[in-house]
């Protein structure tokens, strides 16, 4: 089935077609065809097709994917992902962790982290580097929008209006040209 485990890959074990473990990945597994775990990407797992792994001890499930260099431990499930960032999981379809974005979440589709231990879920969403918490709503790559963010500072910024559990109304016009302060505990 032209699989190869390359020297100095023990223990490695490849069910499939077309599927690589390269030199000094040993402990590696792949299930699928086409998929490749790189070098010194030991104890890492690939299922499905087309895959590639150039971290250690990483893990992928779905079609296209791609864990770089520096990015160990990471796992990604889905099509068309890519993560450069280390200790990071992707769920979803063509989303993507920068290098920098260590300790990362990102799920949906289309969507980018460019930051130190976010979340990114929904779909095209705008880039902030100092927001912890995202969630996108943009149409594709040229008409990106958040609809929500959390910044490191805990300040959230929503699209809309905010209703609280009890039905009390809060709209979030600008007064004299800044945002009014809300307790969202108050119901007047």
């Amino acid at each position: 089935f032209n699989n190869i485990i390359s020297e100095y890959s023990g223990i490695s074990h490849i069910e499939g077609a077309g599927n690589i473990i390269s030199e000094y990945s040993g402990t590696s597994h792949i299930e699928g065809s086409n998929n490749i775990i790189y070098a010194y990407s030991h104890d890492s797992h690939a299922e499905g097709v087309n895959n590639k792994i150039y971290a250690y001890e990483s893990h992928i499930e779905g079609v296209n994917n791609e864990i770089g260099v520096n990015a160990y431990n990471s796992h990604i499930e889905g099509k068309s992902n890519t993560t450069l960032g280390e200790l990071s999981h992707i769920e979803g379809v063509n989303n993507t962790i920068y290098a920098y974005s260590y300790c990362s979440h990102v799920e949906g589709f289309g969507n980018i982290s460019n930051g130190e231990f976010q979340h990114v879920a929904g779909k095209f969403n705008n880039l902030s580097s100092t927001s912890a918490r995202i969630t996108g709503w943009g149409e594709d790559d040229n008409n990106r929008k958040n609809i929500e963010t959390l910044d490191t500072n805990g300040s959230l910024w929503v699209a809309g209006d905010i209703y609280t559990g009890n039905n009390t109304y809060y709209g979030l016009s600008k007064v004299n040209g800044a945002y009014p302060q809300i307790d969202l505990g108050k119901t007047n």
